[in-house]
């Protein structure tokens, strides 16, 4: 028994599949992004701000959140036990 090949059929280019991976790579870094950014615009908060809905990207930055970490005088111990577990 013999089998006929037919010739093999030209791949048409796929040019929307870069767009969708690029579209889904944006859309998975921002989903990830996104949360590490609004925590780090936080720190810079005051505490109104941050739970104020009506506080856009656009705010005074303060370093009072810093400021009360370094008072509390629990950093050094803090970070030494960081340091020590991992």
């Amino acid at each position: 028994m013999s089998a006929t090949l037919s010739p093999a059929r030209a791949r048409r280019g796929r040019r929307l599949g870069p767009w969708l991976r690029g579209i889904a790579i944006t859309v998975v870094t921002l989903v990830f992004a996104l949360p590490v950014v609004w925590m780090f615009a936080a720190a810079f908060k005051t505490n109104v701000q941050v739970t104020d809905p009506s506080v856009g990207l656009w705010f005074t930055p303060t370093l009072d959140n810093f400021r009360a970490v370094v008072e509390a005088g629990q950093i050094v111990r803090s970070m030494g036990n960081s340091l020590l577990v991992g």
